[in-house]
């Protein structure tokens, strides 16, 4: 009768074995390690290049150059490994100079997502809409931010304006009134205030903005709110502002 049997590793192959067991562990610490270094070069190269493509769309930005930054813009938001909020209202920032409004609502929104504590993208997106000529939507979005920061000069006059056009012209005068409060040089709050004035029959109130509009910026004379404001009210307002008065 045969007898089958398997022969005892020796010492030298238990050692071999536990070595090899070894090497094979190392092996692939050494293989998950340089996965890990490599996805963090990779992650600090989309970093670094997200934050070169910012700073590019932030120059065209301040050129005016609305369109090659929405298109840096876009390439930061892709490159930049967290959602970041501010890069989605500055792409909307540079939508609003495209006057594209529904592009630039749909980037405040993303930014308002993000960060819901942000009064800023609040205000936008009622710049926004007050210019596409939802006036309501305008209110409520102003509403939002002025309950995160009282003092936001910018939100006071975009209500205003929306209300303004929904023909609310007492509290247009006085959003527009708090507005100055926080800005007394801002010219376009004293013509805005001026015209909502002129609409509720003040009109040494609305000529003495006007004046101190045209002070602050001569140039505005020439603007098409000065040129509708002197054609409809010229008779009320008497004798009108020169330029440099």
């Amino acid at each position: 009768m045969e007898i089958l049997f398997e022969p005892k590793a020796g010492p030298f192959e238990k050692t071999a074995g536990i070595a090899g067991g070894l090497v094979a562990a190392l092996l692939v610490g050494l293989l998950v390690l340089s996965i890990r270094v490599k996805y963090q070069e990779s992650r600090y190269s989309r970093s670094a290049l997200g934050a070169r493509y910012r700073g590019l769309a932030d120059a065209w930005a301040k050129k005016g150059k609305a369109l090659p930054a929405v298109h840096a813009y876009g390439r930061a938001i892709l490159m930049t490994p967290r959602p970041n909020a501010a890069l989605y209202w500055a792409r909307g920032d540079a939508w609003m100079l495209l006057k594209r409004y529904g592009q630039a609502e749909a980037d405040y929104d993303r930014a308002i997502a993000l960060a819901p504590l942000a009064p800023y993208p609040l205000m936008a997106k009622a710049m926004c809409l007050a210019l596409d000529g939802r006036f309501q939507p305008a209110i409520g979005s102003a509403d939002s931010a002025l309950r995160l920061d009282r003092n936001m000069e910018l939100a006071y006059f975009w209500r205003g304006f929306a209300e303004d056009k929904l023909g609310r012209l007492r509290e247009a005068e006085g959003d527009f009134t708090k507005a100055l409060v926080y800005n007394k040089s801002a010219s376009n709050y004293h013509l805005a205030r001026a015209a909502a004035r002129l609409k509720l029959g003040d009109f040494p109130g609305a000529k003495e903005d006007i004046d101190r509009a045209l002070r602050i910026d001569p140039r505005l004379e020439d603007s098409p709110l000065m040129r509708s404001i002197r054609q409809v009210y010229g008779d009320f307002l008497g004798t009108a502002p020169r330029r440099g008065t």
